[in-house]
């Protein structure tokens, strides 16, 4: 009866085990300012996989501060947008734990 509960123990420990080391995610943190240091609040910050193409966004809170969470591990394309401003776009080698990717926004000339 004692080898069949460990018996038991060691195939649920493996089970579990397995989902859990598949549950790789990573975020996207950072700050959005203008060239003159100012943050930019309200700027719609997307991280765009490069191989699935699907896509989450965040927007920039009142200190210029955003963060994307809980994204698998995947290379990205990260662009920024907030009115008035140009928009910024890089493409990242890949989300793996937390990245920290700060964004400086230009004005847009005035047409």
């Amino acid at each position: 009866m004692l080898k069949k509960k460990a018996l038991l123990v060691a195939f649920f420990c493996l089970f579990v085990s397995s989902f859990l080391f598949g549950q790789a995610t990573g975020s996207f943190s950072g700050t959005v300012s203008d060239k003159a240091g100012a943050v930019v609040s309200g700027a719609t910050v997307k991280a765009t996989s490069q191989g699935t193409g699907i896509s989450r966004e965040a927007k920039t809170d009142d200190s210029g501060h955003y963060l994307i969470p809980l994204l698998p591990v995947a290379f990205y394309t990260i662009r920024v947008e907030s009115p008035g401003f140009g928009a910024a776009e890089q493409k990242m080698s890949g989300c793996k734990s937390t990245n920290i990717a700060n964004w400086i926004l230009h004005s847009r000339p005035h047409r």
